[in-house]
């Protein structure tokens, strides 16, 4: 993500008012209760709630670490990108010691995007929207964008990097034990009747004819997430006659390199610009 954004730094100073024709940043907006359950939202100047479009962003870490601060960096950026969208960055809770395992996290995705289109017309934005994830946030994005559409507002596109998409299938072929580990402390023992919780958190599994265009894209050399990952869900795709992109990038591990970040960018801005600008059937 950080390398994303080489070469396209923006400085932007936002406004405090609630005017829609000024841009604005509200930073730690509530979803829920627990410290975790918070979101910024960044809101462009001229928004409307007929026009302006949302990005939800969903940061990786293994359902263990990480939070919306890993897209801080890349926020101006992506403001100068998509300079109508609202930005949405999130945080969920976490996996620890037992606690918050499956479906904790999907459940924190839906109740953030479900707060958001809720109050669309105190932000001023539509709800017209897009998911972009890496890792377990592309994983939790598809999770959102497949299983859960249909009741909670649907999006127009979702952008996966390096995405775990078939769980079970991922713990029993990885050769790498942290992989492993990440998933037992987030769904239990996939050997038992914990497995359940795989099957339940494998966007693989929610596919359907309805399922929203998919940007895949995944490094061949990634030893977290093995890019057969990326084939079964693009299997699975096409068996449902899902509109897709799928790129898969040699040489380049679970983060994208330097060498490719711009190619990435490239694919993104225009698959989303894409999506995003097509009328609804």
């Amino acid at each position: 993500m950080k390398n994303f954004i080489v070469g396209l730094w923006l400085v932007i100073s936002f406004s405090s008012c609630n005017n829609f024709d000024e841009a604005k940043v509200m930073i730690n907006e509530s979803y829920g209760d627990d410290e975790l359950q918070r979101f910024d939202i960044y809101l462009p100047a001229n928004r409307d709630t007929t026009d302006t479009p949302i990005l939800f962003l969903i940061h990786g870490g293994g359902w263990a670490t990480g939070s919306k601060h890993e897209f801080d960096a890349a926020i101006p950026a992506l403001i100068k990108a998509f300079p109508t969208y609202a930005i949405v960055a999130m945080d969920y809770r976490l996996c620890a010691n037992g606690l918050n395992q499956f479906p904790t996290q999907e459940m924190d995705v839906k109740s953030c995007i479900e707060n958001v289109l809720d109050n669309k017309r105190d932000y001023g934005v539509s709800d017209r929207f897009a998911l972009w994830g890496t890792s377990v946030g592309a994983q939790l994005a598809l999770m959102y964008a497949y299983k859960h559409c249909e009741d909670s507002g649907a999006p127009r596109a979702v952008v996966a990097f390096a995405a775990p998409t078939d769980l079970i299938r991922l713990y029993r072929e990885t050769s790498n034990a942290d992989t492993q580990r990440l998933l037992e402390n987030a769904a239990g023992i996939v050997e038992t009747s914990d497995s359940v919780f795989y099957k339940n958190s494998s966007p693989v599994n929610y596919v359907t004819t309805n399922s929203p265009s998919t940007l895949i894209l995944h490094g061949d050399s990634d030893n977290v997430v093995h890019f057969s990952q990326a084939q079964y869900l693009k299997t699975k795709l096409e068996e449902y006659d899902v509109e897709y992109d799928y790129k898969i990038f040699k040489g380049v591990g679970h983060n994208l390199s330097p060498n490719t970040a711009s190619e990435a960018g490239n694919l993104i801005y225009h698959f989303l610009k894409k999506k995003m600008s097509e009328r609804e059937s």
